[in-house]
């Protein structure tokens, strides 16, 4: 078997349909599906296996067990997988109908330890939010590790999603790189820059293969203190990149802490205040408490958020000035984060 996809699922009942169908009718039929449910409470077990008996699916393996989280649910399928490259993907994206057959001619002829494409991100109706090839660049080609990050963490002119890489599975297995276990945010990034930390050999195909859907109910886009995880995720990671000891990945990992983190950390504070603005009260004490509630679950990450934001490196203007009203005045950042909210309704009321 040439390629395992990995499917964890957790009560996505209205989208696993769609996902496994974009694989049923893939023009290349012979790859493996592995979709490993991860204690759902709704109907999604019972569709999964629907689907695979009325297609006939004999390549798709389904696999319960109590709920411990996404990363776990992906280390179960990376222990489970045959095939000689492995891609995850999410139970409700989907992808374009010749992926597989798209990696295959990629891997015909020579080894890569990792592949990659572009992504769109799409809403639940499929409607293009934002074209890969909008934002960032065609023709990157054959390139190492280190120019993947560089790409991704330096120029900008790249990303990787979750479901936009297909890895070499002895290549994961030799590096010992898997997801960190109870991380439901931020786990895919360090599970990528991990990745390409070590990769000697990966090329990028221009096109767009793979569509994360971007759903109003998702921890991205929720008041969720776990969306935090994200900033422990990226604190392991420029730590795990500093210890490999290559002078260009400890530039990156400077790159990560002085600037990466902070960016995270303030989108995300963001987030969250923008739930508490729709819901209910804006003040410099929601503020307190949600910055209190942050600390007490992640007072380790705190710390170092803080200490990155004092020596902020970012050419961002914008979250620069956001990073001192931050660290000197939670009420001037209350007030124009309240004012920018005004004005974007008071737009969309003139439309």
């Amino acid at each position: 078997m040439k390629l395992s996809i990995i499917i964890p699922t957790y009560n996505v009942e209205k989208h696993i349909r769609t996902t496994i169908n974009s694989l049923i009718v893939q023009s290349e039929k012979k790859f493996e599906i592995i979709i490993v449910d991860d204690g759902s409470t709704d109907n999604t077990i019972e569709i999964v296996s629907s689907i695979i008996r009325e297609s006939k699916l004999s390549n798709c393996e389904l696999i319960t067990k109590v709920n411990g989280g996404v990363s776990s649910a992906r280390n179960v399928g990376i222990r489970k997988a045959s095939g000689k490259y492995i891609m995850f993907l999410d139970g409700d994206d989907y992808v374009a109908k010749n992926l597989v057959q798209c990696i295959y001619e990629k891997i015909a002829y020579s080894d890569r330890d990792i592949i990659c494409f572009g992504c769109d991100i799409v809403d639940e109706n499929k409607a293009i939010i934002k074209n890969y090839f909008d934002i960032f660049e065609k023709g990157q080609g054959e390139m190492t590790g280190i120019d993947a990050l560089n790409n991704i963490i330096n120029h900008k002119n790249m990303w990787i999603y979750t479901g936009s890489a297909v890895y070499r599975n002895e290549f994961l297995t030799q590096r010992g790189i898997n997801y960190t276990q109870g991380c439901v945010n931020g786990e895919d990034q360090e599970f990528t820059i991990k990745a390409l930390a070590w990769a000697k050999d990966i090329i990028f195909i221009d096109s767009v293969l793979c569509y994360y859907v971007q759903r109003e109910t998702s921890i991205s886009n929720s008041y969720n203190i776990k969306r935090f995880d994200t900033i422990a995720a990226l604190t392991r990671t420029y730590k795990y990149l500093e210890n490999i000891g290559s002078a260009e990945l400890t530039t990156i990992a400077k790159k990560i802490k002085n600037q990466h983190i902070v960016d995270n950390y303030i989108y995300n504070f963001d987030c969250c205040l923008d739930y508490i603005y729709k819901t209910c009260e804006l003040s410099k004490e929601s503020f307190k408490n949600l910055y209190a509630e942050i600390e007490g679950a992640y007072p380790l990450s705190s710390k170092e958020v803080i200490s990155s934001m004092r020596n902020y490196k970012g050419k961002n203007i914008k979250i620069l000035f956001k990073v001192k009203m931050f660290l000197n005045s939670p009420a001037l950042y209350i007030w124009i984060f309240s004012l920018k909210n005004k004005i974007k309704v008071m737009r969309r009321g003139n439309i």
